[in-house]
């Protein structure tokens, strides 16, 4: 039987560390509706058609 050497602590918590990065930006992108993303600052074109 092959054994797998044991990763150490550091290989461990980067592990853990990148699928915490990738869990957080699929949620941002899987659950925050289109409007928040696309509408969260207003275009320029808007801002001075206020002043028209």
């Amino acid at each position: 039987m092959i054994q797998i050497p044991e990763p150490s602590e550091t290989t461990l918590l980067s592990i853990i560390a990148v699928g915490f990065c990738i869990l957080h930006i699929l949620t941002f992108v899987f659950l925050m509706p289109p409007s928040a993303t696309r509408t969260a600052a207003p275009s320029l074109e808007k801002a001075l058609a206020l002043y028209d």
